[in-house]
């Protein structure tokens, strides 16, 4: 920006270094189980970790955005460039920036700079400058000291002065308190603590059914729904009176009935029909026998019949179907492979979503909904076949295209997010996957609610990472969730 000054001269201000806001703060629960969505504002190049991630920041995060314009201004781009923002992250805790030295021309103070900048962009805020006096100070000395007056002085250099126990004494103090506490109690804390070195499960979630169709054949329909049931009905009858049920309207209505049956659950009632509209379609062929039968297949899957359903999808592949019939193909693909993999068939299940992936993926632009779903079967069948690198990638593109295209705040997005998180677990990289966990969680709560099996399982693994990630926030947390009780029950 360029402003005036006391003297009415321009002067240029640099005045964002990446700065954000917490809207509404986080109550202790929300802290615990991310189930309140924050907005997080700043460009993107220049966001500390820690500003990414939702924690809390202080000045240091500034200092890290200053870092990051100070590597910008020697060499013409910042120190992190990703094609994602989760990648961006991931690259600011774990890898280093390119050295300004191998970029830059041999200068005699470039090796100072360098040290600063490198200060100033450490993951862990206590690793870097506490103050921005201090890096004001750094900067001064940096042109005009000599090297032995540099050594001396420059905070950048400087050895620590403080030992190590004296620096985390109170961490110290609290860890030897709580250690004391624990062993008083250990005899009842063994029972509630031994499922937390074994592998994490869930019984309440098959995490192997992530993405198959869960049926709810013959649900009760709510009022609303009822009323449009018997809206459709009703229409269905007027036609077949006035008009016959040979005709075309007739045959439209009948197929609008069939997929909200399917849409709201009633599977039985919804294969009732098909077999009206089998019997009218074999003179009519107003609707082409490839869109029947994969109506057909999914509504056999949805009830359980997955015999008739693998039936009716292979006839639906073995028919020459036009262009414009892809996402037709696609659904039956899709149902096959749901089969195979309720089976726990994982190499026929493999086998068709790899058809379906590669079918979908040729045909993106125009399906884009539906290769955001093959790229989750597909990742999640490689997820469980241990092919974890390639599962990894198909997961990271199915989110990125499930947010384009799907919606940002639809179910798919937290199971992908979810099936992430369980990849990442499966490498043993917690702080990655509790990432992912923070970003389904209230998600599947807002379309669930917060009682349902799936955000039960996000909630059970949370709580095993943070077990293993921060024991005394564990601890915390179990004692305050404890007194939540006694409130309630109060």
């Amino acid at each position: 920006f360029i402003v005036d000054d006391q003297f009415n001269t321009d002067e240029p201000k640099i005045v964002d270094f990446g700065f954000m806001r917490l809207i509404d703060r986080m109550t202790k629960t929300n802290k615990q189980h991310s189930s309140s969505t924050h907005p997080i504002f700043g460009d993107a190049p220049y966001m500390s970790p820690e500003q990414r991630l939702g924690q809390n920041i202080d000045e240091r995060s500034d200092l890290y955005s200053f870092g990051c314009l100070m590597y910008e201004v020697a060499c013409g781009k910042p120190p992190f460039i990703s094609k994602s923002a989760m990648e961006t992250t991931y690259k600011q805790k774990h890898k280093a920036p390119t050295e300004l030295e191998q970029l830059l021309p041999i200068h005699p103070l470039l090796s100072r700079y360098q040290l600063i900048a490198n200060k100033l962009l450490r993951p862990n805020a206590r690793e870097r400058y506490q103050s921005a006096f201090l890096v004001r100070q750094d900067l001064d000395l940096l042109t005009t000291a000599k090297e032995q007056e540099w050594q001396k002085k420059a905070n950048v250099v400087k050895k620590p002065t403080i030992s190590v126990l004296s620096a985390y004494k109170w961490q110290f103090v609290l860890g030897t308190i709580s250690l004391a506490i624990l062993i008083f109690l250990i005899c009842p804390l063994v029972s509630i603590i031994r499922p937390y070195f074994s592998p994490w499960t869930d019984k309440s979630f098959d995490n192997n059914k992530l993405w198959l169709f869960q049926a709810k054949s013959n649900e009760k329909l709510s009022a609303k729904l009822l009323e449009q049931r018997d809206f459709l009905t009703n229409k269905l009858n007027e036609i077949g009176r006035e008009k016959s049920k040979s005709s075309p309207d007739y045959t439209r209505i009948l197929f609008s009935l069939i997929q909200f049956l399917l849409a709201s659950g009633q599977f039985n009632e919804a294969l009732t029909r098909l077999s009206e509209l089998q019997n009218i379609e074999t003179a009519n062929k107003s609707i082409s026998p490839p869109e029947l039968y994969a109506t057909i297949a999914f509504a056999q899957y949805a009830s359980g019949d997955l015999n008739s359903a693998e039936q009716s999808a292979r006839k639906v592949l073995a028919m020459n179907q036009s262009n414009n019939q892809i996402e037709i193909k696609i659904t039956a693909l899709k149902v096959l492979g749901d089969i195979y993999s309720e089976r726990s068939d994982i190499a026929q299940a493999e086998h068709i979503y790899e058809q379906m992936y590669n079918l979908a993926k040729t045909n993106r632009l125009n399906n884009a909904a539906e290769y955001a779903y093959s790229d989750a079967l597909l990742a999640d069948i490689w997820r469980r076949e241990n092919k974890l690198k390639e599962s990894e990638q198909l997961y990271k593109e199915a989110i990125d295209w499930g947010g384009n295209y799907v919606g940002h705040h639809g179910l798919f997005l937290a199971k992908a997010s979810y099936g992430l998180a369980l990849l990442y677990y499966q490498q043993g990289n917690l702080k990655a996957a509790d990432f992912q966990l923070k970003q389904a969680f209230p998600i599947a709560v807002s379309r669930l609610g917060p009682n349902n099996n799936f955000v039960n399982a996000i909630k059970s693994l949370a709580d095993h990472i943070l077990f293993h990630e921060n024991i005394f926030a564990w601890c915390k947390a179990k004692i305050e969730n404890k007194k939540n009780t006694l409130l309630t029950l109060n």
